[in-house]
């Protein structure tokens, strides 16, 4: 020992010896209850302090190296070499004694590392509960036994994984009832996960809203979707311990009943003042059910619709054919307790054309006399409006617009203006703000009666129309509205007719002798294709005179808004009278549109007595047939 220990020894052995007696000195121990350790260094202190007040020369005893406290950290399920070492360095080999084991963990026999130090393995306790131990060893040498040093462990645990589903749906249901799901929790960490579950209306946890799981336990949590209304409902389900983890719900609530749209726009056809519309009601449930329907003056609406299980109805919603102005009303519809409000809006009525009367029979009359009917208009709509006539000649119309203000009246004179006699057929249109009224006219020009004319073949290739006697009720049938009762379908037999009675529309473009060239509006008919057949007389086996009709060769195409129909393999001076049928798209042919007759010239320019004389043997001839077959008949 050196001199400076002894000189400290000594001091204190003066302070224990002159101020301190041994009775004293034990007393303050006991009064303080002094560790055993510190009490054993306090007595070794007094005892020194004595000796060398006795003996100032005496020289104290070494001491054995002391062991080195520890601090150590260890992961749960791993172990750790602890090393165990001395303060300062010995030239003999040190020993390792293990004072105190270990009170919950496993302690190796200290193994040697050298002279001065050794190494002991420790292994941790498998209860989650534990989280400390600790163990004591001391050294052993030639100088004897050294106090016992601590070795304190803190056992480290994995942090808690709880895990839980990322979302949960659940299946629909109608409001007011409810579907449960079970959510599983489980921890796959390493120490105990503990925490309270939390949510939001429409659902509800059944039972126990705390969770205490240790690693790798699992728990299931009922959860309850109950939505008094309907609607798509989303939500969270919540962890404490992981706030930041929560799963998604998500649900989906219908009524006992459905209705569509929820803004219901009522609309009127072209032309019509009453504005209509429907909704749909859907039986979400599986039993029968009556919705009630509650409505305003303005609108008009079934009192209730009876539904069957799952099944669906219309409900029409209209307003009144006067009701005229904007529309901002709602309907009710309720059953079972539940109600639905659906808003019904409408735009005020926009201009509608009437018209009194879409048939006008014209006054008969000569050429040069005025003959006219009255169209009187109507606007019954709400708004202001603008329509035009389109009519085709030999009529006319005074006015070419009319503008009418809400249910304003106007009359428009609708005049025939020709120099041609016969019978006039056509179709007028009165069209405006997205309306389209057709208005048929029929009109009879008389040019008296006259000696039969031959027709002459004109420069540019026309021919005029002819009608074969006996044939002009035919000719009416062949018209676009057929009229039996009219006079002027009754004709001479035997002559030629005094006027051509044709069908308003058909133009005869150009006739050559073996061909001819006619067009058609192409609104006569929605056909994409027609077939043309050419009038055949024959006598049957029984001398019985009769028509037939053969189909000719010919090539037929659209034009703008006319179809164009040129026909071939004509006899040249002949009358000829063709006949157009429309064919379906699945090759049907549909009732004839018109029945077209004209005459064939020939090939030169044959003199006028010629053509006289052929044209009145043919008349001749076609008359005695008549005769032939009339005898017959009365026979």
């Amino acid at each position: 020992m050196t001199r400076l220990h002894v000189s400290r020894f000594r001091g204190c052995a003066s302070i224990f010896s002159h101020v301190t007696p041994l009775p004293v000195v034990l007393s303050r121990i006991c009064v303080i209850q002094a560790p055993p350790r510190l009490a054993l260094v306090v007595l070794s202190l007094w005892a020194a302090s004595s000796l060398l007040a006795r003996d100032p020369e005496a020289v104290l005893p070494t001491p054995p190296p002391q062991p080195v406290p520890r601090l150590v950290k260890v992961k749960r399920g791993e172990k750790v070499d602890i090393p165990l070492t001395i303060y300062g360095s010995q030239r003999e080999e040190i020993r390792f004694i293990i004072r105190s084991k270990p009170e919950t963990g496993a302690l190796s026999d200290p193994a040697p590392r050298g002279r001065e130090a050794a190494v002991a393995r420790y292994s941790p306790p498998a209860d989650l509960a534990i989280t400390a131990d600790r163990f004591s060893y001391s050294t052993k040498s030639s100088l004897g036994v050294s106090a016992a040093a601590d070795v304190k462990i803190e056992i480290l645990d994995a942090p808690a994984a709880l895990s839980a589903p990322p979302a949960v749906e659940f299946p629909k249901v109608l409001a007011g009832a409810s579907s449960s799901r079970d959510v599983v929790l489980s921890n796959s960490g390493g120490s105990i996960s503990e925490g309270h579950i939390e949510t939001d209306a429409p659902w509800k946890i059944e039972g126990a809203l705390d969770y205490k799981l240790k690693p790798g336990a699992r728990q299931a949590v009922k959860l309850l979707f109950a939505p008094e209304h309907p609607g798509q409902f989303d939500g969270t389900l919540r962890f404490t311990s992981e706030p930041t983890h929560p799963t998604l719900l998500t649900g989906e609530a219908e009524a006992a009943f459905a209705v569509a749209p929820q803004v219901l726009i009522l609309a009127a056809a072209p032309g019509d003042t009453l504005r209509k519309g429907s909704l749909e009601i859907v039986n979400n449930t599986d039993r029968p059910m009556a919705v009630s329907i509650g409505s305003s003056t303005r609108l008009h609406a079934p009192t209730s619709v009876a539904l069957q299980p799952r099944g669906k109805a219309q409900a029409p919603i209209e307003t009144g054919a006067v009701d005229l102005a904007e529309i901002s009303e709602s309907v009710q519809l309720a059953s079972s307790g539940y109600e639905v409000r659906v808003s019904v809006q409408s735009a005020p009525v926009g201009p509608v054309l009437r018209v009194a009367q879409k048939d006008f029979r014209f006054t008969p009359a000569k050429v040069g006399q005025r003959s006219e009917v009255a169209l009187l208009l109507e606007n019954a709509g709400g708004s202001p409006g603008v329509w035009r006539m389109e009519v085709p000649p030999p009529f006319l119309a005074e006015k070419a617009e009319c503008k009418l203000k809400p249910g304003e009246k106007s009359s428009v004179p609708i005049r025939i203006e020709t120099s041609s006699p016969g019978r006039f057929r056509t179709i007028m249109q009165v069209s405006g703000e997205q309306q389209t009224t057709e208005i048929q006219l029929d009109a009879t020009v008389g040019g008296g009666l006259a000696s039969a004319r031959l027709p002459q073949q004109s420069r540019g290739g026309q021919a005029a129309r002819i009608l074969l006697a006996g044939e002009a009720g035919a000719a009416a049938t062949d018209a676009t509205q057929p009229d039996a009762s009219s006079e002027s379908d009754e004709a001479p037999r035997a002559t030629l007719a005094p006027g051509p009675v044709a069908v308003t529309g058909v133009q005869l473009i150009q006739v050559e002798p073996t061909e001819a060239t006619f067009s058609w509006p192409a609104s006569f008919s929605t056909a994409a294709q027609f077939r043309l057949e050419e009038r055949v007389l024959a006598l049957d086996a029984q001398d019985r005179l009769h028509i037939d009709w053969a189909q000719r060769r010919a090539s037929i195409n659209r034009q703008g808004a006319s179809v164009v129909a040129k026909v071939k393999d004509l006899k040249p001076g002949r009358v000829i009278a063709i006949r157009v049928v429309p064919i379906d798209p699945s090759g049907i042919p549909g009732p004839e549109l018109f029945v077209e007759r004209f005459m064939t010239p020939y090939p030169n320019k044959t003199s006028l007595l010629a053509w006289t004389l052929w044209s009145g043997g043919a008349i001749l001839a076609i008359a005695l047939l008549g005769r032939a077959l009339q005898r017959r008949r009365a026979a």
